[in-house]
């Protein structure tokens, strides 16, 4: 098994542990905006840190992007490394996406939202061939496809797909803002292709926590029901402070490792093995709530598990296609 696999697939358990924390979290707020106020200081705060660590690389001074401002008798050059620029547009480009995906789960069910993202590493190959130039053979794209349609089957209640109508979906509004953030997810992984090429992972990532959480503060503090739960989470909710605390630690691990592999691997199977997280998530959905029953409000039953089993068959089959061809 090749480094940047192996990277991958610890990359989506460790984040899938963060997706088994936000289930709950998410609980604690009186909108989706709550949590994602705390998620904006505590990724600021980690990105500020980061970069203060990491020293700035000299390649961002090797490939300034000049720009030309004219201001009446006044002539302003401004410059910014491409790099930079992609290591920016990577974090932006994830962060909207996150965010428009937490937007319309807060308002519809989990299992018509999460499917219809794991379209993203079909976009990422796609731009990763028409922009990186890499080159899949046959058996990769249909390894590709399986993984995606396992994930998303993995994502889908038994009871959808019995109600299942393709056309009342295409129909929806939020089934082309979900296709949107598909595509914004894999291109976030393509742009930081780009970066990695001539940056450091460790800055990258510094790069990328910083933009999330600045955007994610644009997005939420000027709403004053984030900022007053905020409030009652300072007074009364230490716990979830610690509990977002911890989440950032394995938020930082899990990206990482998730640059790493980008760094090593070709963009378009980096993002379809990290489709695998859901995959990760299930397993320890159902670990916590076999330990502690209804922790999650999530039910097993036995043609919900034959579904999950089977899912899991077709992940690890277009792993094995990834991993061989």
């Amino acid at each position: 098994m090749s480094s940047w696999i192996f990277l991958i697939l610890c990359g989506s358990a460790v984040l899938a542990i963060l997706s088994v924390i936000d289930k709950k979290a998410h609980g604690y707020g009186r909108t989706y905006l709550s949590y994602l106020l705390l998620i904006g200081i505590s990724a600021t705060l980690a990105g500020c840190v980061i970069l203060f660590i990491v020293d700035i690389p000299n390649e961002i001074k090797l490939d300034l992007l000049t720009t030309t401002i004219f201001l009446s008798s006044h002539t302003i050059s401004i410059g910014i490394s491409s790099s930079l620029l992609f290591a920016i547009l990577s974090g932006a480009f994830m962060t909207y996406a996150a965010f428009l995906v937490q937007k319309i789960l807060f308002s519809e069910d989990v299992s018509t939202t999460v499917p219809i993202t794991q379209s993203a590493p079909i976009f990422a190959a796609i731009l990763a061939i028409l922009i990186l130039g890499e080159e899949l053979s046959f058996l990769q794209w249909i390894s590709i496809v399986i993984t995606v349609f396992g994930c998303a089957l993995l994502s889908v209640n038994n009871d959808l797909i019995q109600e299942f109508s393709l056309g009342q979906v295409i129909r929806e509004k939020n089934f082309y803002i979900l296709m949107f953030a598909s595509f914004l997810f894999g291109a976030s992984f393509i742009v930081g292709k780009m970066a990695l090429d001539n940056l450091p992972v460790l800055f990258v990532h510094g790069v990328r926590s910083l933009v999330a959480g600045l955007m994610f503060l644009a997005l939420t503090i000027f709403k004053s029901s984030p900022r007053s739960d905020f409030v009652t989470y300072i007074r009364t909710r230490k716990s979830l402070l610690l509990l977002v605390s911890f989440n950032e630690i394995l938020a930082n691990i899990g990206f990482l490792l998730t640059l790493w592999a980008l760094y090593l691997g070709p963009a378009s199977l980096v993002t379809a093995l990290s489709s695998t997280r859901a995959l990760f998530i299930v397993l320890y959905s159902i670990g916590v709530s076999y330990i502690w029953k209804g922790a999650l409000g999530e039910t097993n039953t036995s043609q919900t598990v034959v579904l999950k089993v089977s899912s899991v068959l077709v992940i690890v089959i277009g792993v094995a296609g990834i991993s061989l061809f």
